[in-house]
């Protein structure tokens, strides 16, 4: 079986030696393992460290089942910006080209975002009568005018972006099936088409397989925390991220501030790049219990974890946001860490059914400050550890998630063939 998943923006087995992947290529990896056939389109633009990979269009066969095919992007410095929709526009007509001649595959994964690669994929699809998935990571173009606050900007920016709403629509109603990150994401995407609702759509949560690192590297990661100052016996209250404006991280440093001036020992400690990273630098200069270590590996991470009490998601409140489960929450719960958020909707329902965090208010540095010192007065009668890990073991363990993705490609690819052996 040949399959394509196309998705840009994700980290590849090549950008490193110990690369922290992301949904598509975890799925890439299950799928070879089990000797299908698989062309993983990408950029040749690192979205992660905003740098190229290769200058042009590039191919590169990775292993056995496994070959990349890098599409040439124009690159651009800030994730949400006007350089990155035309950054998308151009790796998706190059993609349109490209695809026209190569062999025809059994079956397409698409991601979505973007918007523009999902609608020649389900152009290609229905050209060449195969089956078609779209995995809805994201809610665009929606997510772009809905949480306009002004209702002027908010009909421009629905005008602008009325080209690619249609675009989505047709990709989304002539697709096999629509998946994606939660069961929220999918009625969205349910909700954009009367052609394909309720039919072969199923979420899957975003989540990663769990891979121990050398004793050597986390002795390593050890030495590096203890020069830092992150030690067991503090109340650390973590998050590894990239610093954008999607985040609120005013607040952790208001709170870090009242924390301070009263004395209590709590360490925020905020890891990743980004574009706001030495803005937030400067907001909490002079700070002692909040560390900004820039970005870590997978042995200083598992480390910082275990060495946490809290996971932090200052996620603001936009509509997709109460709707998604992000990548962090199921990191966190595999180290056994409770969450600390002020995300409502989905994530806030998570925490509430099991147990396993706490909610603050959104911009409310008060409200955060009060509820951390309750915690840390009161921690181990909650029995976290205990809960978020059983929650992940239960609903976000990787290896069943992308067991059940591979069955689920599976039984599309079947159910298409079938219905065009029938129609013939």
């Amino acid at each position: 079986m040949k399959i394509w998943i196309v998705t840009i923006g994700e980290p590849t087995l090549l950008d490193s030696k110990n690369p922290r992947l992301l949904r598509s290529a975890i799925l890439a990896n299950k799928l070879t393992e089990k000797e299908v056939d698989v062309t993983f389109f990408n950029s040749t633009f690192d979205h992660t460290q905003k740098k190229h990979r290769f200058s042009k269009n590039t191919e590169v066969k990775h292993k056995e089942f496994l070959k990349y095919f890098f599409l040439k992007s124009t690159g651009y410095k800030k994730n949400i910006s006007l350089l990155r929709l035309i950054d998308h526009f151009f790796i998706a007509r190059n993609f349109k080209n490209v695809i026209n001649k190569l062999a025809v595959p059994d079956l397409i994964f698409c991601s979505m975002p973007t918007i523009e690669l999902a609608y020649y994929s389900a152009k290609f699809a229905e050209k060449n009568r195969i089956p078609l998935i779209i995995d809805i990571r994201d809610l665009w173009p929606d997510n772009f005018y809905v949480n306009k606050k002004n209702k002027f900007l908010k009909f421009i920016f629905k005008s602008i972006f009325s080209i690619s709403n249609s675009r989505l629509k047709y990709a989304l109603s002539s697709c096999s099936s629509i998946t994606g990150i939660t069961d929220s994401f999918v009625s969205w995407g349910e909700s954009k088409t009367k052609k394909n609702k309720y039919l072969n759509n199923q979420s899957f949560f975003l989540t990663k397989p769990f891979k121990p690192n050398s004793k050597e590297n986390l002795n390593k990661a050890r030495i590096f925390w203890d020069k830092l100052g992150v030690n067991e016996d503090d109340f650390n209250i973590s998050l590894c991220v990239s610093f954008s404006s999607a985040l609120d991280f005013d607040t952790i440093i208001e709170s870090a501030v009242i924390l301070s001036e009263k004395k209590i020992n709590v360490k925020f400690i905020l890891c990743g790049i980004g574009e706001l990273l030495e803005d937030c630098k400067k907001k909490a200069s002079g700070l002692k219990n909040i560390l900004f270590p820039g970005w870590i590996n997978s042995s200083e991470i598992e480390i910082l974890m275990l060495r946490s009490k809290f996971g932090i998601l200052p996620y603001k409140n936009f509509f997709d946001f109460k709707m998604s489960i992000p990548n962090k929450v199921s990191e966190y719960f595999s180290y056994g860490l409770p969450l600390l958020t002020c995300l409502k909707g989905d994530v806030e329902k998570l925490i509430l059914n099991n147990n396993c965090g706490i909610i603050y208010k959104e911009s409310d540095s008060l409200d955060l400050s009060k509820k951390i010192i309750y915690q840390l007065e009161n921690y181990d009668s909650f029995g976290y550890k205990e809960k978020s890990s059983d929650l992940y073991n239960k609903k976000f363990k990787a290896d069943k998630i992308y067991e059940n993705m591979c069955n689920h490609i599976f039984k599309i690819n079947r159910d298409f063939n079938l219905r065009e052996q029938e129609s013939f």
